[in-house]
C-alpha cells in the first residue's frame, strides 16, 4: 500500500523542480507547489491525491 502523510506530502512539493514538463492545460508544478504553503489546500490536494490510492486505481492520466 502506498501512503503518505501530509508532511511527506508538502515535502515533496516543496523539493520539486519548477521546469519539470507537466500537462500544458493543467495547473504546472509551479501552482502544486504555492498550494503547500497553505495548510487547507495542502490537506485538500493531499486528501484528492488519496482517493485512487485508496480505492487502489490509477486514473488513465496517470499511466501517460
Amino acid at each position: 500500500m502506498m501512503d503518505i502523510t501530509l508532511q511527506q506530502y508538502k515535502t515533496f512539493w516543496k523539493k520539486a523542480k519548477e521546469n519539470t514538463s507537466c500537462y500544458p492545460d493543467e495547473l504546472s508544478f509551479a501552482t502544486m507547489k504555492a498550494g503547500t504553503t497553505d495548510d487547507l489546500i495542502a490537506e485538500v490536494e493531499w486528501l484528492l491525491a488519496h482517493i485512487p490510492l485508496l480505492g487502489g486505481f490509477t486514473p488513465a492520466r496517470w499511466k501517460k
